[in-house]
């Protein structure tokens, strides 16, 4: 999993997109802010979580696997995407 970071509107807040494909769907990607577990998100869903801080460490993990931790700014857009590792991974369990 891959969690990028885009400048938007100064708020308080940001916004988490997921778009994973195939990649996960029966299972809800767990969010964390500075180390505490603040929401989850479904494939195609889109989530506003208030920041208490103008910046944070945000990761994401699902099935105990973890992304890469980026800092955020209030007014950020983070998209969680799959990694090409992944999704070739997939493939190959699926032929096995």
């Amino acid at each position: 999993m891959r969690i990028s970071a885009d400048k938007g509107v100064n708020n308080m807040s940001i916004t988490i997109k997921r778009d994973t494909g195939l990649m996960g769907t029966a299972s809800k990607v767990q969010i964390k802010i500075n180390g505490e577990k603040v929401a989850s998100v479904i494939n195609n869903e889109q989530v506003d979580i208030e920041l208490h801080e103008v910046k944070a460490r945000l990761k994401v993990t699902q099935f105990g696997v973890k992304s890469n931790e980026i800092t955020v700014n209030e007014g950020d857009i983070i998209k969680i995407t799959t990694t090409s590792f992944n999704r070739i991974s997939m493939i190959l369990m699926s032929i096995v």
